[in-house]
């Protein structure tokens, strides 16, 4: 019967090893979460002042085709009309980086939302792991109790 205890002692033993694991499992888990969450807002707020950059070069790139349109449309000079050229091709690119930006501004929103779940998935898990291991304490407590008891008789 001792040899029975002892046995289940050790399982208990082995259980709460286990516990200890996945308790440092479960802080490593929270530190990356923290990170990514970290690193996500920081993507947004770099996205929000790179929209905010586009959105003043596209206005002063607006002001130069403005002021250089009505030179370029009555001009058979090359250079002018290349510039038209570089102008409109500078509009495009902005409007590329801004879909680009735009694009990593939504992800990062996404990631946002996907570790704030996970947190709340995590605190769960970790709600569960303390109940479990609470209940294993107590199991080896008895057990441990109980085979003091055998001894005695």
């Amino acid at each position: 019967m001792i040899e029975h205890f002892q046995d289940k002692l050790k399982e208990l033993g082995n259980t709460q090893e286990c516990m200890c694991v996945i308790h440092n499992m479960m802080d490593q888990l929270e530190e990356t979460q923290l990170k990514v969450e970290t690193n996500a807002f920081e993507v947004l707020n770099n996205s929000d002042k790179t929209l905010n950059l586009i959105k003043e070069g596209n206005e002063i790139l607006s002001k130069m085709q403005s002021a250089c349109e009505p030179f370029m449309e009555t001009t058979d000079n090359p250079s002018e009309k290349h510039m038209s050229i570089l102008l409109d091709s500078l509009s495009s690119l902005f409007e590329k980086i801004m879909d680009s930006v735009n694009l990593a501004y939504h992800i990062s929103h996404s990631m946002e939302q996907e570790v704030a779940i996970q947190k709340e998935i995590t605190d769960r898990v970790r709600q569960s792991v303390t109940i479990i291991n609470d209940s294993v304490d107590k199991a080896a407590a008895c057990a441990e109790l109980m085979m003091m008891m055998e001894y005695e008789l």
